[in-house]
């Protein structure tokens, strides 16, 4: 009986020790104050979207000029982008996925696609991750991009994302006529 009791004991204890291990924590990025702008092309403030706070990052592209504004700048096609530093920084391996929300307005015409990327950093590793947000219709989409995927695509191993450092929204300039505007609105953008 004291045998089977024991047994019973560690087995709960060994779910018991699973299920911890199992449990993700979360960091939302909803302190929309955090983000910068990384560029001059773009800004980003918080806006209301109906009765909702959201994150506005906005983009004016301009191939005459660099991301600091210089016309004499390498790559007058740039890379306009928003960045969030994580402090202090986290494991990413701890995570499964990176989950927000988004919407896309411009004054552009035809809209077929609007590519957009995320890029994460650790300082040992990092990766971009460019996705398709469709075309523009006024509705809110849900994208979550998965953990283990970035740190395939990254080809670092999960060592070298011990150290999350930031998260960049961006997009290129290059898949854009001068002159367009864009306003990606941001909401709900959780780490879990």
């Amino acid at each position: 009986m004291k045998n089977y009791l024991l047994a019973g004991f560690i087995s709960v204890a060994l779910l018991g020790t699973l299920n911890a291990e199992d449990k993700v924590k979360s960091i939302s990025f909803d302190d929309y104050a955090k983000w910068k702008a990384g560029t001059v092309e773009a800004s980003v403030e918080t806006v209301k979207d109906g009765d909702t706070t959201v994150l506005s990052f906005k983009v004016a592209v301009d191939h005459k000029k660099d991301g600091k504004g210089k016309t004499d700048g390498k790559y007058l096609k740039g890379w306009p982008r928003m960045i969030h530093y994580i402090k202090p920084v986290v494991d990413l391996n701890n995570y499964k996925e990176l989950r927000f929300e988004y919407k896309i307005s411009s004054n552009r015409k035809n809209v077929d696609k609007t590519l957009i990327y995320a890029n994460f950093n650790s300082g040992k590793a990092a990766c971009t991750y460019t996705f398709d947000a469709g075309k523009e219709d006024g509705e809110w989409h849900t994208k979550i991009l998965l953990v283990k995927d970035i740190i395939t695509k990254s080809k670092k191993t999960a060592a070298d994302w011990q150290t999350l450092i930031y998260i960049q929204f961006g997009l290129s300039e290059q898949n854009h006529e001068d002159g367009t505007k864009l306003d990606i609105k941001l909401k709900n953008i959780v780490l879990q």
